[in-house]
């Protein structure tokens, strides 16, 4: 039953050291840059979340990804280099407010 007891309030204890800090704080800050920016690069950027997510753990928890792991991230900043890129744009107004007002 102690042990129980234990791994709940272990549990507990990281979900309000982690999980909650980062939507506390994240989350603010996300809304509050979203509308500055065009929807072409606010898309761009939530893309990277996963990227950033693993770049945190590596920094902060020594966390190390496996070949799968570089290979998604290698995909998603190509995507972002391409997606950037105006040669392969279509619609040159993505990147400026007036392609958001329309």
């Amino acid at each position: 039953m102690l042990l129980a007891a234990a791994l709940v309030w272990g549990a507990t204890f990281v979900f309000i050291k982690s999980a909650l800090p980062a939507t506390a704080l994240a989350l603010p800050i996300q809304l509050a840059a979203q509308p500055r920016a065009t929807p072409h690069r606010a898309a761009l950027l939530l893309t990277l979340e996963p990227v950033f997510a693993a770049l945190t753990a590596y920094l902060f928890l020594g966390e190390r990804l496996g070949g799968r792991g570089l290979a998604g991230c290698g995909l998603i900043l190509a995507a972002m280099l391409v997606a950037e890129s105006p040669v392969f744009l279509k619609d040159k107004d993505l990147l400026t407010e007036k392609g958001s007002k329309n």
